[in-house]
């Protein structure tokens, strides 16, 4: 198998260092990454806070109106399981 790091091999890290800054982690921030608190997960900027909110309007438009709406699935593990319990919430809530 070929594959080609990002960045060059710096002899000073360890392979997790070296992993982590060729997916563009700064070498400075990899402790705070691999160590995060509620503080960084639970910060709704994170996530795009007007793209939440805008999602939020948008679902609140079609169940006030009855209008169908379609769930864009990102196709990963995570991205399933998101999608596959967001579709059955809205389906055991508001049953067609």
């Amino acid at each position: 198998m070929k594959y080609k790091l990002i960045n060059p091999i710096n002899k000073n890290y360890n392979a997790l260092e070296t992993i982590l800054t060729n997916r563009h982690i700064p070498y400075a921030e990899i402790q705070h990454y691999l160590n995060t608190t509620d503080a960084d997960i639970n910060e709704p900027s994170a996530f795009g806070q007007d793209c939440l909110k805008a999602a939020a309007v948008a679902a609140i438009s079609c169940i006030s109106e009855d209008k169908d709406a379609v769930v864009i699935v990102d196709c990963d593990c995570d991205g399933f399981t998101a999608s596959a319990l967001l579709i059955n919430y809205l389906h055991d809530v508001f049953p067609t």
